[in-house]
């Protein structure tokens, strides 16, 4: 399962905490555990970005929505 973590709002917090995507890991059908799974949405204190939505299309990508930028990122595994 993979969850949108939006970060702290430019207000609500002194030190901003970044948005992400993480994963959460299942172990015998419970929630073992979280790992950032996609990360990068602030640089030197400046947001770049809030992930705010998650869906999976069709193709197996997974699609973030940005409600800072309004950009929709796609994330998809490539082939080895």
């Amino acid at each position: 399962m993979f969850v949108a973590l939006h970060g702290s709002s430019p207000t609500s917090r002194k030190e901003r905490i970044p948005g992400r995507v993480a994963r959460v890991v299942f172990k015998d059908g419970k929630p073992a555990g979280v790992e950032d799974f996609v990360t990068g949405w602030m640089k030197d204190g400046q947001v770049l970005g809030r992930p705010a939505g998650l869906i999976t299309g069709a193709d197996g990508a997974l699609y973030i929505s940005d409600d800072n930028k309004g950009f929709i990122y796609r994330v998809s595994f490539g082939e080895k």
